[in-house]
């Protein structure tokens, strides 16, 4: 893994967690604050799987108690992860499109309504799609 994509990571992480604490949510998913960390940290010194690193936003992007803000902030994450190649297999990319599909959230801000948030994850799984097939031969 290149150091830009472990720092966006690492970057990423942060964020989600500054994010939780910010709007109160970080007692959703007890243990995904741990997660985040320790993938935070990881991320420089192990070589952390895709599912170890994923597996935080994937929890909060499927849990129902979710606020739309945090989802989105999950769903941006991996899509900024998608950007700087991170998923590199098909099984890889399968388990972020899974995730994608799974989304699922709690309406709470007034300036953006609900069809912005699905149609952000809609976009991000055709261009997975997209990048799937015209460059078929990256991914194993």
């Amino acid at each position: 893994m290149d150091s830009e994509l472990q720092a966006a990571v690492a970057c990423e992480c942060h964020r989600l967690e500054t994010e939780l604490r910010l709007t109160s949510q970080k007692h959703l998913v007890p243990e995904v604050l741990d997660e985040i960390r320790s993938v935070r940290f990881h991320i420089w010194t192990d070589a952390p799987s895709v599912s170890a690193i994923i597996g935080p936003f994937k929890k909060l992007i499927e849990n129902p108690k979710s606020t739309d803000v945090i989802t989105t902030a999950c769903a941006n994450s991996l899509e900024i992860f998608l950007v700087l190649g991170l998923f590199q297999t098909m099984e890889d990319l399968s388990a972020l499109i899974q995730c994608l599909c799974s989304c699922q959230c709690q309406i709470t801000s007034e300036s953006a309504p609900i069809q912005v948030h699905f149609s952000q994850v809609v976009d991000q799984i055709l261009s997975i799609t997209m990048i799937t097939r015209y460059d078929a031969s990256k991914y194993k």
